[in-house]
């Protein structure tokens, strides 16, 4: 076989290659981890809004809890006993409940709680890469069931010929980060400090 040849037959093979692309993915992340609390006496809603506000402490304003609380037992008590009680509880009750959390720590002038009654791909997106995390609700998922778990990052699984799949890389509220859960129907409302 001649060299002209040779060359030529791998730039076909080449450029066959770069035609079939077999997956990409697009994505983002906090800029650190999150605790990975779980206590089987509390319920989801405040073990979101303990990592979530600890997150913020640790990473955002050093005020945002005090420090006799900074630790699992003493920050889910604090939060049970005056602003999010230790129930299954609404999207408005974690929102209300971080909200007066806020006003109490004197943080209300640079930051609130906000809520949305619908899944936003797009904020998610927008707080993880402004390095905040996201309270997410699911319900009747065939894992968490009616669940608050705690978003902190996202990819777009990209399959040539097949629609584009929307993950968020979450803290499961039950000791685990980095579970992959596919954004479908199942997942539901949002809280989120701004």
């Amino acid at each position: 076989m001649n060299k002209s040849k040779k060359i030529l037959e791998l730039q076909e093979s080449a450029t066959s290659a770069q035609k079939i692309q077999t997956l990409s993915s697009t994505g983002g992340s906090l800029s650190h981890s999150l605790r990975t609390w779980e206590d089987s006496s509390v319920y989801c809603g405040p073990i979101a809004a303990g990592i979530t506000l600890i997150y913020f402490d640790d990473y955002h304003d050093d005020d945002f809890v005090d420090s006799n609380y900074e630790n699992q037992d003493d920050l889910l008590d604090l939060i049970t006993n005056g602003y999010i009680p230790n129930q299954g509880t609404s999207t408005l009750t974690v929102t209300n409940g971080l909200d007066d959390y806020l006003v109490d720590r004197n943080l209300d002038d640079d930051y609130s709680a906000k809520s949305s009654s619908s899944f936003s791909y797009s904020k998610i997106q927008s707080l993880i890469n402004s390095n905040k995390p996201i309270i997410v609700d699911t319900d009747n998922h065939p894992t968490f069931g009616e669940h608050w778990i705690i978003a902190h990052g996202y990819y777009v699984l990209t399959v040539p010929y097949v629609n584009p799949q929307y993950y968020i890389i979450v803290n499961n509220g039950w000791g685990d980060n980095n579970v992959n859960v596919l954004v479908d129907n199942y997942i539901d409302d949002m809280v989120y400090i701004e």
